[in-house]
């Protein structure tokens, strides 16, 4: 049964057409213009591929679509067409857990909880706050909310608490029982944050505050190693000219240093590889080194030479690909699609829908 929670208050086609469609898909019913999508898209399909589209700030415009790998099958309209509603403002990140689906929808302040298939089980409206990045961890789903506290959800009943971190907090990590979260402090420009919070998840309590360089908004973590992307202040003159760096804390040395890479823009972890995207706005195109999180060492470029990718937006990494978003900001962007292991090109789609935001996988 679906139910909304609030917290501390709660055509016609061709006969080919039709065969791809029953061979492909579940149902055959059409969704009205998900997302920017084609109207006679048949939306519900084997695809274990989610594709989360961010869309443009203000438009409602945000959407999710499914993606099959064996035939190479987009369909833009998998939420509204199971569900009969968009998604809303800013669909902000995605997370399969389980048997269930999260997707934080940051401008609608919202968080729905689907099944597998995406039939709408919950929406989570943490206190009327914006909701941004999100982990899971023993029964737990934390994400961090934009006003400046993280959250903790129960996969059971969808209750929520609520601690306070730094100003803008966006990546979250979990290691050894803490929570690693990265704060932004991004509306505050040009005072950007410069510290990564350290919260207690069995008491619950944020204990330390770790000093990073400005502007951090991703966090991942292995072994005794928690790796955080800042963005840096966009000044480009010294003496106050801070870059957009990938740092690492130790958790056995207690120290937080850089590990070399410049002009990040985006990383992405499978397992205990960090994908580290950079040169994103230059001529010859964006780079991709591939990085051992737990022993901290590089493992050189995931992309052969010669390649020029133009316009990354997004970076997402699942078993068998590595999927580049690629966006202009004002139409509908496209998902590359490369084999993880072999490092070669594998597809190349529309997503229907504007800045291409995440990828994430069905256990099926």
């Amino acid at each position: 049964m679906m139910k909304t929670i609030h917290f501390l208050r709660g055509t016609r086609l061709s006969a080919a057409a039709v065969l791809l469609a029953l061979l492909a898909c579940n149902k055959t019913d059409f969704p009205d213009n998900p997302g920017g999508g084609s109207s006679d898209e048949p939306y519900f399909c084997e695809g274990k591929y989610l594709v989360l589209n961010n869309g443009a700030w203000g438009n409602n415009d945000a959407s999710l679509g499914r993606w099959q790998d064996s035939g190479k099958t987009y369909y833009s309209g998998a939420f509204y067409g199971v569900n009969k509603q968009h998604l809303g403002d800013l669909g902000q990140d995605m997370l399969v857990y389980g048997s269930k689906v999260y997707i934080a929808v940051s401008g609608s302040k919202k968080i729905f909880v689907t099944d597998l298939d995406l039939h709408l089980l919950a929406t989570i409206n943490p206190d009327n706050c914006q909701p941004r990045q999100m982990v899971s961890h023993e029964g737990k789903v934390y994400a961090t909310i934009y006003e400046g506290f993280l959250a903790e959800i129960d996969t059971t009943d969808y209750s929520l608490r609520k601690v306070a971190v730094g100003d803008y907090p966006e990546g979250v990590a979990i290691l050894d029982g803490k929570a690693y979260v990265a704060c932004s402090g991004g509306l505050n420009h040009p005072d950007y944050g410069k510290t990564m919070d350290v919260v207690n998840l069995e008491n619950w309590i944020k204990f330390m505050s770790l000093n990073v360089n400005d502007n951090p908004v991703g966090v991942w973590a292995s072994g005794t190693n928690v790796y955080v992307l800042s963005y840096g202040n966009y000044k480009y003159t010294e003496p106050d000219y801070a870059p957009a760096m990938l740092q690492v804390y130790s958790t056995s040395a207690g120290t937080v240093t850089d590990t070399g890479y410049a002009n990040v823009s985006l990383c992405a972890r499978y397992g205990d590889i960090l994908y580290v995207l950079t040169d994103a706005y230059s001529e010859g195109g964006a780079k991709i080194q591939m990085h051992a999180m737990a022993s901290n060492t590089g493992q050189g470029q995931f992309l052969p030479a010669g390649t020029n990718i133009q316009k990354a937006y997004s970076l997402s990494a699942t078993k068998d690909y590595l999927w580049i978003g690629l966006s202009d900001y004002v139409t509908p962007g496209e998902m590359w699609v490369w084999k993880r292991e072999a490092q070669e090109s594998y597809a190349r789609f529309g997503t229907l829908g504007i800045n291409p935001q995440k990828v994430a996988e069905l256990p099926r």
